[in-house]
């Protein structure tokens, strides 16, 4: 059995929600902060809290800490009245998502499935444990979230997608920057935002947005500066990473998702470096204490419910189990990280012996030939 905490002045929500709950979901819902800690038990294992902002007035942010504390393996969810930043800033290290106050029986069920996701992810406890405790992530940018509702139309306008992308001028010169560039491989000029939206595709536009978006808030750990680095490290893997791909025979589409992948583990690096992680290189493994990076990126992404499409890849890059014929996305993007490092001290013989046994052997060569012509 899975539980839902929902905390909540307003008692026809929980009426309203109940219908939406599966079968192995059971809501429990108080209408004060104080019901709950009454009847709150120490073994208690909540899967996801849904907290209604008005309930936290009354409270510090040292009780609202010690509340988020007694579920310390649940996703936490805020429910406001509307998601302006000023609002929600205050609250980031204590939640994961904010939603609105109108919280819909499909928003609900969405919840459960991002949990449901989470879990299905295969992180060993500890990890997991470290995971949920991270305090600074990010949000999700406001015009990603309205590049996400168009998308959402199966009629999605490329015209009105532009228009609402070049609002914003960061992401605008980005974008234009990335379409033009190496990364993506286009053989004519892109002049415009319409046309880049045309070539990357619907599919990998709303991923791409919040790439390209994704920055550390101003009272993090990690200055704009550092910020700004570890997107241009991003970049570099994912120009890598796209030739390995391309050399061993990926489409388009697989192409794109390498670039997107990398610059989703250049956000894994961010997030650590926020929460007062050291900086590592790419190919670095961190010791068995720290969280990888992509993991983090698989972790979040999956907390705002992105789909496996991303994640997976994220996930099976694992340095010491190259197989003979595994995910063409995967293997592009952890060869990518040992691309200018291809000695076989530097690799490590378990992995060198292994990648000589697989089919990407004679591509690996080439790849390593290109590099160090360039």
């Amino acid at each position: 059995m899975q539980y839902v905490l929902l905390l909540s002045s307003d008692q026809q929500l929980a009426e309203q929600l109940q219908p939406f709950c599966p079968e192995q979901w059971q809501l429990k819902s108080y209408t004060s902060v104080a019901a709950y800690l009454g009847q709150h038990e120490s073994d208690a294992e909540e899967d996801l809290l849904i907290m209604d902002q008005a309930m936290l007035h009354d409270l510090t942010m040292s009780e609202i800490r010690n509340l988020t504390l007694l579920l310390p393996m649940a996703v936490r969810v805020m429910l406001v009245p509307d998601c302006q930043d000023e609002i929600v800033l205050q609250y980031l290290q204590q939640f994961h998502s904010f939603s609105s106050r109108q919280l819909s029986g499909t928003g609900f069920r969405a919840l459960l499935q991002r949990v449901q996701a989470l879990q299905w992810l295969t992180f060993d406890p500890a990890l997991r444990r470290q995971l949920f405790s991270l305090q600074d992530l990010p949000l999700v940018p406001r015009i990603a979230t309205e590049v996400k509702g168009m998308l959402d139309d199966p009629d999605a306008d490329i015209e009105a997608l532009a228009r609402i992308i070049e609002q914003d001028t960061t992401l605008t010169s980005r974008l234009l920057q990335l379409a033009n560039s190496p990364y993506m491989g286009f053989s004519k000029d892109t002049s415009s935002v319409s046309v880049a939206i045309s070539r990357m595709g619907l599919n990998l536009l709303y991923g791409l947005v919040v790439a390209l978006t994704l920055e550390p808030e101003a009272t993090s750990r990690c200055s704009a500066e550092r910020g700004q680095q570890i997107l241009r490290d991003s970049l570099q893997h994912a120009r890598l990473a796209r030739k390995f791909c391309a050399l061993a025979g990926g489409d388009h589409e697989q192409q794109e998702e390498v670039v997107i992948c990398s610059m989703f583990i250049g956000f894994g690096h961010l997030v650590l470096e926020c929460n007062g992680y050291p900086s590592r290189q790419w190919h670095e493994t961190a010791p068995d204490e720290e969280p990888q990076a992509r993991l983090v990126a698989s972790f979040i992404l999956t907390l705002w419910g992105f789909s496996n499409r991303f994640t997976d890849p994220l996930m099976a890059t694992q340095l010491q189990d190259l197989p003979e014929q595994g995910s063409l996305v995967a293997d592009s993007l952890l060869l990518a990280a040992w691309l200018p490092q291809t000695g076989a001290n530097i690799l490590g013989q378990r992995l060198w012996a292994q990648l000589q046994k697989s089919s990407y052997w004679s591509i690996w060569a080439q790849a390593c030939t290109l590099v160090v012509s360039e």
